[in-house]
């Protein structure tokens, strides 16, 4: 059929696009125009057959095992996503599509086959395949399945939809895994690791020890921040962490989340962990943040990276990876399918660096949700790096937060972002704190937020948007607010706003009925903002209470501002 040709075309150019890129093909990417639930039960049947023939074909699956993850796909699916979390840990799980009778039970054998994956996180459809993709191929009822029903371009190319080779722990017997779980039941992991921390003369980490402790059939998370009072003198170096991976050779299957934040990890730290890194075939998070990992431990862990298809969440922010680290950072991106948020703020990345992974996240990689790309090594005045940022912004449709701290970005670069950001309309949270921005960017931002935007937290903190009593910026912003109903959090902080400035926005504060909280302590505050914000705060007539990160009380007749902690600080949607 006419349109089930359509897609197979694209399926076929985007074959031939990524093989002159060198890039490795997927069923996962090349069916990212794969049509919706919705679309294929609105087609004619002959057409829906023949996309559904497709699916099979790409994916090297039978047309049952194709029509059995839709139909689960369609009772366990919420506004388009399935969390396989969810659906794994819970013994019967309640189906939220309406489902017929024969379809109930094709998607309680596809919740089994889900359970039995061992695949995590939130997934779209084109993921979701990814589940019959690698058990339709190497299940125990059709051993006569074959990479050679697999596509030529997938079968030339790496790809995360593809079985595990024989040499894969995952695939060497029950035996070996009851060994290891058992291991882990009986401690002998600590005994292990004290034996060889005995060995080295090192002292043990009491985080490590609990980390290592865990009862038998959990995922394994190794959370040892040096930040922690427990640890705050033994934080952990590289010898530390070549014991920690040898260690947990036997369980690297089960290692689900390694956080070794604020502690002193070198390159040949990273390096060990890029060799356990290897065989962790669960690993969903990797936080190194504020450790002393160079461009040759960056470059050696996102080479490995590039090969764990689980991975949702990294953190380098703080480490000197330099210009070598950034472009080692896009390199990894460039064939990232499932990486979702990713940190490296801090981490002494050049102009060059800092433009090539702009440039990934403006040309092929939509996966990604959240980035923080703050305070990178900028020389130049010309702000070039704000328009290549720019122009990221209004095409890429998968980033929903977006930290832009410390990027010299100026009411010019302002103009720039602004005209482009009223193109997207799937941005939530836009952090442009520690900038210079001023009015005129100021009144740039009012009409972002004027127009249709889709902006839920906005944080200009530490501008000069109020720079000698301007008020032009302000008043743009808080015009923009009496009509603006999306915006949850404001943040203007240290931006030098006058008396007049913040009654304005107390104005537009008062009428929006959809700000949930706001951040202005930090302001040259006069009587008659205070009285206004005193009104506001005390005000039991709406609906939701505003939050603030000031109180304010009355002294003889006069109306005072005090510092509190603000109560709703920006945290990522999707932290894992």
């Amino acid at each position: 059929p006419e349109e089930a040709a359509g897609v197979w075309l694209k399926f076929c150019v985007r074959v031939e696009l990524c093989g002159r890129e060198s890039r490795p093909i997927s069923a996962a990417m090349a069916f990212a125009q794969l049509p919706t639930l919705q679309e294929l039960d609105s087609m004619e049947p002959e057409e829906a057959a023949g996309v559904k023939a497709m699916i099979a074909d790409s994916n090297g699956l039978t047309l049952d095992e194709v029509e059995e993850a839709l139909v689960t796909f369609k009772g366990v699916s919420n506004m388009g996503y399935v969390d396989l979390d969810a659906v794994s840990t819970h013994e019967e799980f309640e189906f939220t599509g309406e489902l017929t009778e024969d379809e109930v039970a094709l998607a309680e054998s596809g919740v089994k086959r889900i359970k039995a994956s061992g695949k995590s996180g939130v997934v779209n459809m084109v993921e979701f395949l990814s589940v019959w993709a690698v058990r339709g191929q190497s299940a125990p009822e059709d051993p006569g399945r074959s990479q050679q029903s697999l596509p030529p371009e997938e079968l030339s190319q790496p790809s995360v939809d593809r079985p595990v080779q024989e040499d894969d722990p995952q695939e060497q017997g029950g035996e070996q895994e009851e060994d290891q779980a058992a291991s882990v039941a009986d401690g002998a992991l600590v005994e292990v690791y004290r034996a060889h921390m005995q060995a080295a003369s090192r002292k043990c980490n009491v985080l490590v020890e609990q980390s290592l402790d865990v009862p038998s059939g959990q995922l394994l998370s190794l959370i040892a921040p040096g930040n922690h009072p427990r640890v705050f003198n033994l934080r952990l170096e590289d010898q530390d962490v070549s014991i920690i991976m040898t260690t947990l050779e036997p369980v690297y299957h089960s290692l689900a989340k390694i956080d070794l934040s604020y502690n002193k990890v070198g390159n040949a730290g990273a390096q060990a962990l890029a060799k356990g890194c290897t065989m962790a075939t669960r690993l969903h998070t990797l936080m190194l943040r504020c450790n002393d990992i160079g461009q040759e431990g960056c470059d050696a862990l996102c080479k490995t990276l590039r090969d764990c298809h689980s991975l949702r969440k990294l953190d380098f922010a703080q480490n000197p990876l330099g210009k070598l680290g950034g472009l080692s950072i896009a390199e990894l991106l460039q064939v990232s399918v499932t990486l979702q948020e990713l940190a490296m703020e801090d981490a002494q990345i050049d102009v060059d660096a800092l433009i090539a992974v702009v440039s990934v996240l403006h040309v092929s990689n939509q996966s990604l949700k959240m980035v923080n790309l703050g305070n990178p090594r900028l020389f130049s005045q010309q702000e070039e790096h704000t328009t290549h940022i720019a122009r990221m912004l209004r095409v890429n449709t998968g980033l929903t937060e977006v930290f832009l701290p410390k990027m010299r970005i100026r009411d010019t670069g302002m103009e720039v972002i602004v005209s482009y950001l009223l193109e997207n309309k799937t941005l939530r949270v836009l952090d442009l704190r520690c900038n210079e921005i001023g009015w005129q960017g100021g009144r740039l931002l009012g009409v972002l937020l004027g127009t249709d935007c889709q902006l839920m937290r906005l944080n200009v903190s530490s501008n000069r948007i109020g720079e000698h009593k301007e008020v032009e910026g302000t008043r743009a912003i808080s015009k923009a607010l009496l009509h603006n109903r999306m915006l949850v959090h404001l943040d203007m902080n240290h931006n030098q706003l006058c008396d007049q400035a913040l009654l304005e926005l107390a104005s537009a504060v008062d009428a929006n009925g959809t700000l949930e909280s706001v951040a202005l302590f930090h302001n040259d505050w006069g009587q008659a903002a205070s009285v206004a914000f005193h009104r506001i705060l005390g005000d039991r007539s709406r609906v939701f209470a505003i939050k603030a990160d000031f109180k304010t009380y009355e002294v003889d007749q006069e109306i005072f501002v005090c510092h509190t902690q603000s109560e709703s600080r920006p945290v990522s949607a999707y932290n894992v």
